[in-house]
């Protein structure tokens, strides 16, 4: 049973059984909005004059879509959300919950860029072809309003090394979870097509993974989190320190070995990145250590004593992390039990 494109994320079930490894889901190319069919329509001179991204050439195409009464994709259109539940909707009040979060500094960047990439590209569009882009419809809202369709609803592929956002009306209805599923684009057949890997019965809820997603990007896109997401990531800032004696040496051995002396890394909660590992072991090599250096990039200790102290800078960095928000995990889940803020609200 597949709802007309409900609110984003609101859940399909199945009407009958599917076995492990069956075809959930086949939705025909001709359906589907892509940067074909974006070409193919009166934005083809635009497409083909102006260098944009995927991405912007997918929320363009929407915008001109949607403007046109008759258009093609005018059913799913009208079902679409006018706002989205993402922290670009949000007002200051609500952000103010994100307090201590690394993502606060990610929401404003994406504000900034998207004002930006706004006042560069309709300048140059109203200049250019007014006779398809007015100031009064293509509004910096509606470029706002196309974009997090974009990025909510769509389904990414690598495509000759570069990622391109397909959207595919009623397959945008699935909830996503870390679950065991494929979707693909089978060319033979002509049709988009989603797989799950295990069995599902009639009327249950189905799940498809949309990738291996950290709720700080689940948040961003599509305006949810999971609990207990095993693809959860924390930023961690590994950099060596310049009034380190041995900062030149340090340095060396890390460009030597396609490491910088400064990078951003991500740590999960199944394992600790290997070159979060290795870099970390190289800053906090003693002197009577750098000559063994070697076992760092074989992927060897050199030492129980810099190990233990690799453990120590990274509990360290989690707990300066944790002490950047104002309440404890404890106090905020308090406040979620809240039943009078809270009781109307799912778990997602």
């Amino acid at each position: 049973e597949l709802p007309l494109c409900p609110p984003p994320q609101c859940g399909t079930e199945l009407a009958l059984r599917v076995q492990a490894g069956e075809t959930v889901l086949d939705v025909p190319f001709k359906l589907m909005m892509t940067l074909k069919t974006a070409q193919d329509g009166p934005l083809k001179q635009v497409v083909e004059d102006k260098q944009m991204s995927p991405t912007i050439i997918l929320a363009l195409h929407l915008m001109n879509e949607q403007l046109n009464p008759d258009s093609f994709f005018r059913p799913w259109l009208s079902a679409l959300p006018q706002t989205f539940e993402t922290p670009l909707f949000w007002g200051e009040e609500d952000l103010a919950g994100l307090q201590g979060s690394t993502i606060l500094s990610v929401i404003k960047r994406r504000k900034e860029t998207m004002q930006s990439d706004y006042d560069s590209l309709f300048g140059v569009l109203f200049a250019e072809y007014p006779q398809i882009f007015t100031q009064e419809q293509y509004t910096f809202e509606t470029f706002r309003w196309a974009l997090s369709t974009v990025w909510s609803r769509s389904f990414v592929f690598n495509i000759d090394g570069q990622l391109v956002p397909v959207i595919v009306p009623f397959a945008d209805c699935f909830e996503h979870g870390n679950v065991d599923s494929s979707f693909s684009l089978e060319e033979s057949e002509k049709v988009f097509r989603i797989m799950l890997a295990k069995p599902v019965k009639a009327g249950e809820r189905v799940h498809i993974s949309l990738g291996a997603k950290p709720n700080s990007q689940l948040l961003m896109n599509y305006g949810f989190v999971l609990r207990d997401n095993l693809y959860d990531t924390v930023l961690i800032n590994m950099f060596l320190n310049q009034d380190d004696p041995f900062y030149d040496a340090k340095s060396k051995i890390l460009s030597l070995n396609d490491q910088p002396p400064s990078q951003l890394y991500y740590l999960r909660y199944e394992a600790i990145p290997q070159d979060l590992l290795r870099a970390l072991r190289v800053q906090l090599l003693k002197p009577s250590e750098l000559d063994h250096y070697g076992k760092i990039f074989a992927g060897k200790r050199v030492s129980l004593e810099n190990e233990l102290d690799v453990m120590r800078q990274l509990v360290a960095a989690c707990d300066t992390l944790l002490k950047q928000y104002p309440q404890t995990a404890l106090e905020d889940q308090q406040v979620m039990q809240d039943a009078e803020q809270f009781g109307a609200l799912s778990e997602r």
